[in-house]
């Protein structure tokens, strides 16, 4: 980027900057009481999102995605992973490094964004670094940047929250829809539904292919 966040906002000026959870939006929440200069979306959105975003809440919403680049980030990644390639190979000749590097590379990838955001933001006029909740990426930057993260939410639901969300999702679905997950939980061998629920054999004579369902 030719232009740095913190000069587009005033390189003079102490920031106060918010980091904004995937799930949280600028304006609906405590976080939305404070005055920022600058949200940094832990997210994705659009561009045009950003800009009603900036409309609603007054204050500028980046991601932190442009940050990845056309190949960069790929490249940096397959640079870190180099290293250990050609070192764990089994009796079949499977190499162990290749295979569970995939599952770290949404990792890696994170890394080398909030390595990329760092320089953005100026620590000397860094006044406030907050959280609208708890997030890898926040924990991440704030110990890139050495500063401790003032969170509005804890990450832990108590439990009549947890409570209400289940009643709301229960009340969304019929009756037999709520027997049927309830069998699909505690009875996955269905020994006590076959006594129970009718069995109803397709009368066919065609081949026929079982496919999963969606879940």
């Amino acid at each position: 980027m030719s232009e740095s966040l913190h000069e587009r906002v005033g390189a003079s000026k102490v920031m106060k900057v918010l980091l904004l959870h995937p799930d949280d939006s600028p304006w609906n929440g405590s976080w939305s009481h404070t005055r920022w200069d600058l949200i940094i979306d832990l997210g994705f959105a659009s561009r045009f999102v950003y800009e009603d975003w900036l409309q609603r809440s007054g204050t500028r919403v980046v991601s932190i995605y442009p940050f990845v680049g056309e190949t960069e980030s790929y490249r940096w990644v397959n640079t870190v992973l180099e290293h250990g390639r050609g070192r764990l190979f089994d009796r079949k000749g499977l190499d162990w490094w290749e295979i569970l590097g995939v599952w770290s590379y949404q990792h890696l990838q994170s890394l080398y964004l909030l390595e990329q955001l760092r320089p953005e933001i100026p620590i000397g006029k860094l006044e406030t670094l907050a959280a609208t909740r708890p997030h890898p990426f926040a924990r991440i930057l704030g110990l890139l940047l050495n500063r401790s993260i003032e969170y509005f939410e804890s990450e832990s639901r108590g439990p009549i929250e947890g409570l209400g969300r289940k009643l709301g999702a229960l009340r969304k679905l019929r009756p037999a829809q709520i027997l049927e997950i309830a069998f699909d939980k505690w009875d996955p061998a269905q020994q006590f539904r076959r006594l129970v629920l009718q069995q109803k054999r397709a009368q066919l004579s065609d081949p026929l292919v079982l496919r999963p369902s969606a879940y």
